[in-house]
């Protein structure tokens, strides 16, 4: 059922790893969709919670280097990275901060991330920003087709699907409460139509996803009769509400999430300076963080 709900929900594969998630970004994009994000990924420390046979349980502290490589060498896109600082937290969860460079926003995917959900282009107006959760099916997945189901049988799943949901709501409150995705984007321009996406005050856009948020829609399908008997004609047979559904109840627009800016566009900072200088500076900072004294991870660039 965990990994049902969290389907349904259409979140990306980076909360369907492990729960529990918190998720802040904060984009700054250039015209040309080159830009830099500040970051912090906070989850559970799974290293630490194992213990090898015969073996004292690792010591977070000691492990959290290594997080941070495999967290730089498995993300895509990125041209430098910056500031990388990793901590554990009081709850023992594993906290991995930093700044990562991109040349492509659309080739950029952090660890555990199928792809960026984001894009961006110019147009003659100025330009559009794009943002849509991920679909919960494959795209190889093959496709539920339309339930041709009596009134019976619809009253009986609907019955089925309360009755799993009101066992499996307590594991889900517990599973759900630390999850959070915060994304932020400053953008080239002025601030024009913006569709889903909330204003900041400093002019760019915010998304924010919250777990808590997400079982009250929950509760909202289960209690409509309406709802989810058309998710069932729809082939829906687990008592999920649809990515549609979801995303209108949550944040009041079916997706994609769309942002327009006017006027001129102009670079929010010197981006191969920038580049240059993270690049000059990443040595240094991984012989601190312990993660590469001997051997630079490989940055895998944008083609």
């Amino acid at each position: 059922m965990k990994n049902s709900a969290i389907a349904a929900l259409c979140l990306t594969a980076a909360f369907i790893i492990g729960g529990c998630f918190e998720i802040t970004q904060v984009y700054t994009l250039n015209p040309d969709g080159s830009g830099k994000v500040a970051f912090e990924n906070v989850s559970p420390n799974m290293s630490g919670m194992m213990t090898p046979d015969g073996g004292e349980k690792p010591d977070p502290a000691k492990e959290s280097p290594k997080a941070v490589k495999d967290f730089m060498e498995a993300s895509k896109g990125v041209d430098a990275w910056a500031d990388m600082s990793c901590s554990v937290l009081e709850d023992g969860r594993l906290s991995i901060k930093g700044v990562a460079y991109f040349s492509d926003l659309a080739k950029l995917s952090f660890k555990g991330e199928s792809k960026n959900s984001a894009k961006w282009a110019k147009n003659d107006k100025g330009g559009v920003l794009e943002f849509e959760m991920a679909d919960n099916k494959s795209a190889d997945a093959p496709q539920s087709a339309p339930a041709d189901l009596t009134e019976e049988q619809i009253a009986a799943e609907i019955k089925k699907a309360r009755e799993q949901w009101k066992q499996a709501k307590p594991i889900m409150q517990g599973v759900f409460a630390n999850i959070k995705m915060d994304i932020t984007f400053i953008l080239p321009g002025k601030l024009g139509e913006v569709s889903g996406f909330t204003k900041t005050d400093a002019g760019g856009v915010r998304f924010l996803f919250s777990g808590k948020k997400y079982l009250e829609v929950m509760d909202q399908f289960m209690a409509d009769d309406k709802a989810m008997a058309e998710a069932l004609k729809k082939g829906t047979k687990k008592g999920e509400p649809d990515k549609d559904y979801t995303m209108q109840a949550m944040f009041g627009a079916k997706g994609p999430f769309k942002a327009a800016v006017t006027g001129e566009l102009k670079p929010a900072f010197e981006y191969a300076a920038e580049v240059e200088k993270a690049k000059a500076a990443m040595p240094d900072m991984l012989k601190k963080l312990e993660a590469g004294a001997a051997k630079t991870p490989q940055i895998k660039e944008s083609k």
